[in-house]
């Protein structure tokens, strides 16, 4: 599989490349992910590169703008809630115990709960809520978007530095990804996203 660069970035207006800046739902989102920046660097980081792709994933499946801007919504704020989580844990080199594993489980239904009742960004409770899903549990009673998340949000933490395990190469990654296509994640959107990655030089900026 030929490599896929993704290229970090500081930019904290990700979202004003399908928005304007100007715009209120990408301020706030801005917020969210301020408040994730300040507690936890690193997820913040990961919450815009799974947005990006996101976006890109979303654009070459043919969807609407719309529901390309919310996939790339869903992907910014789908870790929202590890600003509530115990820092220790999200960085432990370790491999978490089993209360300690549910506690960090925990950010799936407290990213939600910070979005229920939001005015603004109240449609993508569910896409962050059920992210975690599994495939061949609930099928395609997952909402879309958050089954998209799913894939994106899976290649990111294998293909990037992580305290607790080995990064993976993009081949390795993209190996994984399709072992687990049909349980884990929707084979047509591991299909798709396997594709993406592999056209000849490509670029997933982030």
């Amino acid at each position: 599989m030929p490599h896929a660069t993704i290229t970090p970035t500081t930019d904290i207006n990700i979202v004003a490349r399908i928005r304007p800046a100007a715009d209120r739902i990408t301020q706030h989102i801005e917020q969210h992910l301020q408040v994730l920046h300040d507690v936890h660097p690193a997820s913040a980081s990961h919450c815009r590169r799974v947005g990006r792709l996101a976006q890109q994933l979303a654009r070459a499946l043919g969807w609407r703008e719309d529901r390309v801007a919310d996939a790339c919504h869903a992907g910014l704020l789908h870790d929202i809630g590890k600003a509530a989580i115990d820092t220790t844990l999200l960085d432990a080199p370790r491999k978490l115990t089993a209360s300690e594993r549910a506690h960090v489980d925990r950010h799936v239904a407290l990213g939600a709960a910070m979005l229920k009742g939001d005015t603004m960004l109240g449609h993508l409770v569910e896409p962050v809520a059920r992210h975690h899903d599994r495939f061949d549990t609930h099928g395609i009673e997952t909402p879309l978007i958050a089954r998209l998340i799913a894939v994106v949000d899976v290649w990111d933490a294998m293909t990037s530095p992580r305290p607790y395990a080995a990064t993976k190469s993009d081949r390795k990654a993209g190996d994984e990804l399709d072992r687990c296509a049909g349980t884990q994640f929707d084979p047509v959107l591991v299909d798709a996203f396997l594709e993406l990655v592999e056209r000849p030089r490509l670029r997933l900026i982030a």
